[in-house]
C-alpha cells in the first residue's frame, strides 16, 4: 500500500499532548479514498481508524501505510504520496477492449 504510493494527502492536528494525523488513502483498486487517523501521545502511536471494514479496529493496511509514511517521511524528509495526473504517464494511446472500435478498411 505505501510502496504503492496510494497515500493522497497528510495532515497533522496538533493538540497539547495529543497529535491527530489524518490522510486520505486510496483504495486497493479504483479511485475512491478512505479516510485514515492515528492519534499519537508521547510520541507513540496508541489509536488509529480508518473506514473500511478492518478499520474499526485500527489495524489494517491503510493504518500501516499511513504509519510508513511517516517513518519514511522522518528518516527522509521525502513525501511518497500518490502521483497527481500530471506527474502519471499518459494513456491515451492504449487501446481500450471495451470501447475500441476495429479498423477494417474498405
Amino acid at each position: 500500500m505505501f510502496t504503492s504510493r496510494k497515500i493522497v494527502n497528510v495532515k497533522p492536528l496538533v493538540n497539547e499532548r495529543v497529535v491527530y494525523v489524518k490522510a486520505m488513502i486510496k483504495k486497493s483498486y479504483g479511485s475512491m479514498q478512505r479516510p485514515t487517523v492515528i492519534m499519537f501521545e508521547n510520541g507513540k502511536p496508541t489509536k488509529a481508524h480508518c473506514s473500511c471494514p478492518v478499520g474499526l479496529s485500527g489495524l489494517c493496511c491503510h493504518v500501516l501505510a499511513l504509519l510508513l509514511f511517516l517513518k519514511h517521511y522522518h528518516e527522509t524528509g521525502e513525501k511518497m504520496q500518490a502521483l497527481t495526473c500530471t506527474e502519471q504517464l499518459q494513456k491515451w494511446h492504449r487501446s481500450s477492449h471495451k470501447s475500441s472500435i476495429p479498423m477494417v478498411p474498405h
